[in-house]
């Protein structure tokens, strides 16, 4: 199995501000049986388009800011502690 493993960050303006690092998640989840993120690497994913139509979480705090600053357009707000390990993209927040 080859995983695209995003982890969270505190500053995660700076995190998608950088484009080298969001090309970098693109191309690795392209090529990944699994994507999976940490807390706010829910939003690099959000970014990549790669929430569209799937449920999600994030840290909890960052819930609502992931709603309202990225849209995450098709998305479903799930519980604090959700796990989705239905197909090719896990996440988890707790």
């Amino acid at each position: 199995m080859d995983p695209c493993v995003v982890p969270g960050t505190v500053d995660i303006g700076r995190a998608l501000d950088d484009l080298v690092l969001r090309a970098a998640i693109s191309e690795l989840s392209a090529g990944a049986d699994v994507v999976t993120s940490v807390c706010t690497g829910a939003f690099l994913l959000a970014e990549a388009g790669l929430l569209e139509g799937r449920a999600w979480t994030t840290h909890w705090e960052d819930v609502d800011a992931l709603v309202t600053e990225l849209g995450a357009e098709g998305a479903t707000r799930s519980d604090r502690d959700h796990t989705d390990l239905r197909a090719d993209l896990w996440l988890k927040a707790r």
